[in-house]
């Protein structure tokens, strides 16, 4: 008989089940395109994603009343489910129930969207306990699920320039979803192929209500969400009805040929639909490469550094990479990891890992890479940063070399 799960809302009261007290506590704390690195420019969680691009959740669980960790985890919108296990430490939940041993009770999981239409979605999250086969429901949400880009005529003179002395507004930022990357202050920000670009800001109009909003990229209009909470927004202007001027359009990148294209925002109040005088340029890059191995080393190092790194890597972990590259002469930067626990005449294998950069953390442009410990077996490994020549024929490496262990899981040696 094929495995048939049970599902069921847990109460705030305890609830008895085959003499077994269950009392589930947990909570999604975070549903964006975007997580995981600080700095990023965020007034609220959008929690909006694009038809097509998954989209990741963050929070925790875990039985209170058997002061146990979950086995499983799954996630379910729409027809779609899909099941996740702990892989992130919280050590505030840990505190907060006094248990040292809690603390491997969250959770970062990417959602997919495949399949499902433009429209409102109610997110549930449930967790199996071990030798359990009853999915006990901890956490709701609701997630917007935004169109597909289409094509739509530019607009006239007029629609452009109808109402823009009264429209007040911006861009506050650009968010590339496939590489953890949000836009600098300045300068074209690129974008891959095949990812997801999320724009932020916020729109007013002090005479007419703006009943939607959109943006250009080219000749392709994707509609977006408006109406998100704004309270800088409406005491920096005095008005009160500016306090859900926030919105969030997010943009799949996945048939947009590579070029630079000129980003807009337009919005539709009575007056029809008006164009905001302030735009972007976005650059649209080729699908990234893998590292040239064939190219040759150049002696003058390049000038970067790891400044953020674990010396010791649990296996399964989310494992994080951060420092600065002083220089913007190159065609792709990455992580080059080597093997150092080959020993005698064996030769060493060096892997490649795209850097995103420039990533703003604690404001400042850096270089990112996130990945999991499973990517790396147990070991010792020997880091630094490789750029390649615009040419991609040769590339420079950094001096500095650091070194990490990973080790097996703490759960695993319990």
């Amino acid at each position: 008989m094929a495995f048939q799960p049970r599902f069921l809302d847990i109460p705030e009261s305890r609830l008895e089940l085959s003499e077994k007290a269950v009392e589930l506590r947990g909570s999604v704390d975070e549903i964006d395109f975007v997580d995981g690195m600080p700095g990023l420019v965020r007034h609220v969680a959008p929690q909006v994603a694009a038809i097509g691009a998954p989209f990741r959740v963050r929070g925790w669980a875990l039985d209170v009343g058997q002061r146990q960790l979950g086995e499983e985890l799954a996630f379910e919108i729409g027809p779609n489910r899909t099941t996740a296990g702990f892989d992130e430490d919280r050590p505030d939940i840990a505190n907060a129930f006094d248990s040292p041993t809690l603390s491997e009770c969250g959770f970062r999981a990417g959602v997919p969207t495949t399949g499902l239409t433009p429209g409102q979605y109610g997110l549930r999250a449930s967790m199996r306990l071990k030798g359990d086969d009853i999915w006990y429901v901890f956490a709701s949400a609701v997630v917007y699920l935004a169109a597909e880009a289409s094509l739509a005529p530019a607009l006239s003179h007029e629609q452009r320039e109808k109402g823009r002395v009264e429209l007040r507004g911006g861009i506050d930022a650009l968010d590339d979803f496939g590489k953890h990357r949000s836009a600098q202050l300045s300068g074209p920000f690129p974008v891959a192929v095949g990812t997801a670009l999320v724009v932020r800001g916020w729109m007013f109009h002090p005479e007419d209500s703006i009943r939607s909003i959109r943006a250009r990229l080219g000749e392709l209009v994707v509609s977006g969400w408006i109406g998100y909470p704004r309270a800088d927004v409406a005491a920096m202007l005095g008005r009160s009805e500016a306090a859900s001027s926030g919105f969030v359009v997010p943009i799949r990148l996945s048939s947009t040929p590579p070029g630079v294209y000129r980003l807009s925002i337009e919005c539709e109040t009575a007056l029809g639909w008006i164009g905001f005088s302030e735009s972007r340029d976005i650059t649209v890059l080729p699908e990234a490469e893998e590292f040239p191995t064939e190219s040759r080393m150049l002696r003058e190092p390049l000038r970067a550094t790891i400044a953020r790194y674990d010396r010791e890597i649990e296996s399964g972990t989310i494992v994080r990479f951060a420092g600065t590259i002083e220089t913007r002469d190159f065609a792709a930067a990455y992580l080059e990891i080597r093997d150092a626990s080959v020993e005698g005449d064996g030769e060493p294998k060096m892997r490649y890992f795209s850097l995103s950069y420039p990533v703003l953390i604690d404001g400042v442009p850096q270089f990112a890479l996130e990945l999991t410990g499973r990517e790396l077996k147990r070991g010792r490994y020997e880091a630094r940063v490789v750029a390649t020549t615009p040419d991609r024929r040769a590339y420079r490496a950094a001096a500095q070399k650091v070194q990490f262990d990973v080790i097996a899981s703490r759960s695993r040696r319990r």
